[in-house]
Protein backbone atom coordinates (compact mmCIF):
# COMPACT_ATOMS: atom_id res chain seq x y z
CA UNK A 1 0.00 0.00 0.00
CA UNK A 2 1.33 3.44 -0.88
CA UNK A 3 2.21 5.60 2.12
CA UNK A 4 0.73 9.08 2.37
CA UNK A 5 2.41 11.24 5.09
CA UNK A 6 -0.14 14.06 4.71
CA UNK A 7 -3.04 11.66 5.19
CA UNK A 8 -1.41 10.26 8.34
CA UNK A 9 -0.95 13.77 9.77
CA UNK A 10 -4.59 14.64 9.00
CA UNK A 11 -5.80 11.46 10.72
CA UNK A 12 -3.68 12.13 13.82
CA UNK A 13 -4.94 15.73 13.94
CA UNK A 14 -8.59 14.61 13.66
CA UNK A 15 -8.23 12.03 16.44
CA UNK A 16 -6.49 14.62 18.65
CA UNK A 17 -9.32 17.14 18.14
CA UNK A 18 -11.99 14.56 19.01
CA UNK A 19 -10.14 13.47 22.17
CA UNK A 20 -9.63 17.11 23.26
CA UNK A 21 -13.35 17.77 22.77
CA UNK A 22 -14.18 14.70 24.85
CA UNK A 23 -11.86 15.70 27.69
CA UNK A 24 -12.85 19.38 27.70
CA UNK A 25 -16.60 18.71 27.52
CA UNK A 26 -18.63 19.74 30.55
CA UNK A 27 -18.76 17.06 33.25
CA UNK A 28 -22.29 15.98 34.15
CA UNK A 29 -23.29 16.72 37.72
CA UNK A 30 -24.77 13.96 39.87
CA UNK A 31 -28.21 15.57 40.07
CA UNK A 32 -28.53 16.79 36.48
CA UNK A 33 -29.15 15.26 33.08
CA UNK A 34 -27.22 16.31 30.00
CA UNK A 35 -27.76 16.72 26.29
CA UNK A 36 -24.98 14.62 24.69
CA UNK A 37 -23.77 13.99 21.14
CA UNK A 38 -21.35 11.08 20.81
CA UNK A 39 -19.46 8.80 18.44
CA UNK A 40 -19.16 5.12 19.31
CA UNK A 41 -17.76 1.72 18.38
CA UNK A 42 -19.24 -1.66 19.29
CA UNK A 43 -18.65 -5.40 19.21
CA UNK A 44 -21.33 -8.08 19.22
CA UNK A 45 -21.75 -11.85 19.26
CA UNK A 46 -24.93 -13.17 17.63
CA UNK A 47 -26.82 -16.40 17.15
CA UNK A 48 -28.97 -16.82 14.01
CA UNK A 49 -32.67 -17.59 13.99
CA UNK A 50 -35.42 -18.12 11.46
CA UNK A 51 -34.24 -19.14 8.01
CA UNK A 52 -30.76 -17.80 8.74
CA UNK A 53 -29.84 -20.61 11.12
CA UNK A 54 -29.87 -23.16 8.28
CA UNK A 55 -27.15 -21.19 6.48
CA UNK A 56 -24.88 -19.70 9.17
CA UNK A 57 -23.81 -20.33 12.75
CA UNK A 58 -22.75 -17.85 15.43
CA UNK A 59 -21.26 -14.65 14.05
CA UNK A 60 -19.38 -11.55 15.15
CA UNK A 61 -20.18 -7.91 14.51
CA UNK A 62 -18.15 -4.71 14.53
CA UNK A 63 -19.94 -1.40 14.32
CA UNK A 64 -19.83 2.38 14.52
CA UNK A 65 -22.55 4.77 15.66
CA UNK A 66 -23.56 8.37 16.12
CA UNK A 67 -26.00 9.09 18.94
CA UNK A 68 -27.85 11.91 20.64
CA UNK A 69 -29.20 11.86 24.20
CA UNK A 70 -31.61 14.62 25.20
CA UNK A 71 -31.86 16.35 28.56
CA UNK A 72 -35.01 14.28 29.17
CA UNK A 73 -32.98 11.10 28.47
CA UNK A 74 -34.44 10.20 25.09
CA UNK A 75 -31.83 8.57 22.85
CA UNK A 76 -31.56 8.68 19.05
CA UNK A 77 -28.93 6.57 17.30
CA UNK A 78 -27.71 5.85 13.78
CA UNK A 79 -25.50 2.78 13.59
CA UNK A 80 -23.97 0.34 11.15
CA UNK A 81 -22.54 -3.10 11.94
CA UNK A 82 -20.42 -5.39 9.81
CA UNK A 83 -21.26 -9.09 10.29
CA UNK A 84 -18.65 -11.80 9.79
CA UNK A 85 -17.78 -15.40 10.71
CA UNK A 86 -16.34 -18.67 9.43
CA UNK A 87 -19.49 -20.58 10.41
CA UNK A 88 -21.02 -21.34 7.01
CA UNK A 89 -23.11 -24.48 7.47
CA UNK A 90 -23.55 -25.23 3.77
CA UNK A 91 -19.89 -24.83 2.77
CA UNK A 92 -19.37 -28.60 2.25
CA UNK A 93 -22.28 -28.98 -0.14
CA UNK A 94 -21.94 -25.65 -1.96
CA UNK A 95 -19.39 -26.81 -4.56
CA UNK A 96 -20.12 -30.55 -4.72
CA UNK A 97 -20.87 -30.50 -8.45
CA UNK A 98 -17.65 -28.73 -9.45
CA UNK A 99 -15.18 -30.12 -6.89
CA UNK A 100 -12.80 -33.06 -7.28
CA UNK A 101 -13.28 -36.27 -5.28
CA UNK A 102 -11.19 -34.85 -2.44
CA UNK A 103 -13.61 -31.94 -2.14
CA UNK A 104 -11.24 -29.32 -3.56
CA UNK A 105 -11.77 -27.12 -6.61
CA UNK A 106 -9.10 -27.37 -9.31
CA UNK A 107 -7.89 -24.03 -10.63
CA UNK A 108 -6.79 -23.12 -14.15
CA UNK A 109 -3.27 -24.32 -13.39
CA UNK A 110 -4.49 -27.82 -12.56
CA UNK A 111 -3.87 -27.63 -8.81
CA UNK A 112 -6.18 -27.41 -5.82
CA UNK A 113 -7.49 -23.90 -5.13
CA UNK A 114 -6.57 -22.27 -1.83
CA UNK A 115 -9.91 -20.81 -0.76
CA UNK A 116 -12.06 -19.86 2.22
CA UNK A 117 -15.85 -19.75 2.57
CA UNK A 118 -17.02 -17.07 5.01
CA UNK A 119 -20.10 -15.20 6.15
CA UNK A 120 -20.29 -11.46 5.44
CA UNK A 121 -23.10 -8.99 6.01
CA UNK A 122 -24.23 -5.67 7.38
CA UNK A 123 -27.01 -4.02 9.34
CA UNK A 124 -27.71 -0.27 9.10
CA UNK A 125 -30.33 1.06 11.50
CA UNK A 126 -31.91 4.15 12.97
CA UNK A 127 -33.21 3.63 16.50
CA UNK A 128 -34.73 5.61 19.35
CA UNK A 129 -35.39 4.85 22.99
CA UNK A 130 -35.40 5.96 26.58
CA UNK A 131 -32.84 5.91 29.39
CA UNK A 132 -34.09 5.30 32.94
CA UNK A 133 -31.53 6.52 35.53
CA UNK A 134 -30.59 3.79 38.00
CA UNK A 135 -27.38 2.74 39.79
CA UNK A 136 -24.96 5.12 38.13
CA UNK A 137 -22.65 8.04 38.94
CA UNK A 138 -25.18 10.56 37.61
CA UNK A 139 -28.63 10.95 36.05
CA UNK A 140 -27.23 10.10 32.58
CA UNK A 141 -26.55 6.44 33.40
CA UNK A 142 -29.06 3.63 33.75
CA UNK A 143 -31.22 1.12 31.97
CA UNK A 144 -31.91 1.84 28.31
CA UNK A 145 -34.39 0.42 25.82
CA UNK A 146 -34.25 1.20 22.08
CA UNK A 147 -36.23 0.09 19.03
CA UNK A 148 -35.37 0.75 15.41
CA UNK A 149 -35.44 -0.25 11.79
CA UNK A 150 -33.32 -0.21 8.69
CA UNK A 151 -31.51 -2.48 6.25
CA UNK A 152 -29.73 -5.84 6.41
CA UNK A 153 -27.81 -7.90 3.91
CA UNK A 154 -25.76 -11.08 4.16
CA UNK A 155 -23.96 -13.39 1.77
CA UNK A 156 -21.42 -16.17 1.48
CA UNK A 157 -18.04 -14.59 0.90
CA UNK A 158 -15.77 -16.74 -1.27
CA UNK A 159 -12.08 -15.90 -1.02
CA UNK A 160 -9.51 -17.63 -3.20
CA UNK A 161 -5.84 -17.09 -3.87
CA UNK A 162 -5.46 -14.74 -6.87
CA UNK A 163 -8.93 -15.73 -8.20
CA UNK A 164 -7.28 -18.64 -9.96
CA UNK A 165 -10.41 -20.80 -10.33
CA UNK A 166 -12.63 -19.25 -13.03
CA UNK A 167 -15.61 -21.46 -12.12
CA UNK A 168 -16.07 -19.51 -8.85
CA UNK A 169 -14.77 -16.11 -10.00
CA UNK A 170 -16.46 -13.01 -11.36
CA UNK A 171 -20.09 -13.44 -12.33
CA UNK A 172 -19.87 -17.20 -11.69
CA UNK A 173 -19.32 -16.49 -8.00
CA UNK A 174 -22.71 -14.79 -7.82
CA UNK A 175 -24.35 -18.15 -8.46
CA UNK A 176 -22.99 -19.42 -5.14
CA UNK A 177 -22.83 -16.41 -2.79
CA UNK A 178 -26.52 -16.38 -1.70
CA UNK A 179 -26.64 -12.56 -1.54
CA UNK A 180 -29.78 -11.68 0.42
CA UNK A 181 -31.13 -8.30 1.57
CA UNK A 182 -34.18 -6.64 3.01
CA UNK A 183 -35.88 -4.60 5.75
CA UNK A 184 -34.67 -5.06 9.30
CA UNK A 185 -36.12 -4.18 12.72
CA UNK A 186 -34.13 -4.14 15.95
CA UNK A 187 -34.49 -3.92 19.72
CA UNK A 188 -31.85 -3.29 22.39
CA UNK A 189 -32.15 -3.69 26.15
CA UNK A 190 -29.18 -2.96 28.36
CA UNK A 191 -27.23 -0.56 30.55
CA UNK A 192 -25.84 2.84 29.52
CA UNK A 193 -22.98 4.39 31.51
CA UNK A 194 -21.82 8.00 31.11
CA UNK A 195 -18.89 8.72 33.41
CA UNK A 196 -18.26 11.99 35.19
CA UNK A 197 -14.72 12.20 33.76
CA UNK A 198 -15.72 11.75 30.07
CA UNK A 199 -13.37 8.78 29.67
CA UNK A 200 -15.26 5.68 30.77
CA UNK A 201 -18.46 5.69 28.70
CA UNK A 202 -20.05 2.44 27.55
CA UNK A 203 -23.21 0.46 26.97
CA UNK A 204 -23.85 -3.28 27.12
CA UNK A 205 -26.92 -5.42 26.62
CA UNK A 206 -28.95 -7.78 24.49
CA UNK A 207 -29.82 -6.94 20.89
CA UNK A 208 -32.41 -8.54 18.62
CA UNK A 209 -32.87 -8.26 14.84
CA UNK A 210 -35.74 -9.42 12.63
CA UNK A 211 -35.42 -9.15 8.86
CA UNK A 212 -37.81 -9.76 5.97
CA UNK A 213 -35.45 -10.69 3.17
CA UNK A 214 -35.30 -11.76 -0.45
CA UNK A 215 -32.50 -13.07 -2.65
CA UNK A 216 -30.68 -10.65 -4.93
CA UNK A 217 -29.61 -13.50 -7.23
CA UNK A 218 -31.77 -14.97 -9.97
CA UNK A 219 -30.33 -18.49 -9.80
CA UNK A 220 -28.32 -20.73 -7.45
CA UNK A 221 -25.93 -22.86 -9.51
CA UNK A 222 -25.47 -25.59 -6.92
CA UNK A 223 -29.23 -26.07 -6.40
CA UNK A 224 -30.06 -25.64 -10.09
CA UNK A 225 -33.06 -23.48 -9.27
CA UNK A 226 -34.23 -20.01 -8.38
CA UNK A 227 -33.95 -19.07 -4.69
CA UNK A 228 -37.06 -18.65 -2.57
CA UNK A 229 -38.96 -15.40 -3.12
CA UNK A 230 -38.93 -14.43 0.55
CA UNK A 231 -37.44 -15.49 3.86
CA UNK A 232 -37.42 -14.44 7.51
CA UNK A 233 -34.03 -14.10 9.20
CA UNK A 234 -33.24 -13.12 12.76
CA UNK A 235 -30.24 -12.48 15.01
CA UNK A 236 -29.99 -12.20 18.77
CA UNK A 237 -27.01 -11.81 21.05
CA UNK A 238 -24.82 -9.66 23.27
CA UNK A 239 -23.47 -6.25 22.31
CA UNK A 240 -21.02 -3.92 24.05
CA UNK A 241 -19.96 -0.47 22.95
CA UNK A 242 -17.71 2.43 23.93
CA UNK A 243 -18.46 6.02 22.96
CA UNK A 244 -16.80 9.44 23.02
CA UNK A 245 -18.98 12.44 23.96
CA UNK A 246 -18.43 15.27 21.48
CA UNK A 247 -20.01 17.86 23.76
CA UNK A 248 -22.53 18.16 26.59
CA UNK A 249 -25.12 20.66 27.69
CA UNK A 250 -26.69 20.22 31.12
CA UNK A 251 -30.04 21.46 32.24
CA UNK A 252 -28.30 24.20 34.27
CA UNK A 253 -25.49 25.49 32.08
CA UNK A 254 -24.53 25.75 28.44
CA UNK A 255 -20.95 25.43 27.22
CA UNK A 256 -19.85 26.27 23.69
CA UNK A 257 -16.87 24.78 21.85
Amino acid sequence: MKYYPAMKKALIFSITVVLMMAVSAQKPENDTTARVFSLGAAYGKDLPGGDLKSRFGMNNSLGVSFSYKSITNWILMVEGDYLFSRNVKISDELFEDIAAEEGYIIDEGGIFTDMAVLEAGMTANFSFGKLFPVRGPNQNSGLVFRVGGGYMFHKIRIEQNQNSAPQISGDYQKGYDRLTEGFNTSQFLGYHYLGNENILNFYAGIEFHQAWMSSSRAYNFDQRKRPADSRFDSLYGLKIGWFIPLGKQTARKTHYY
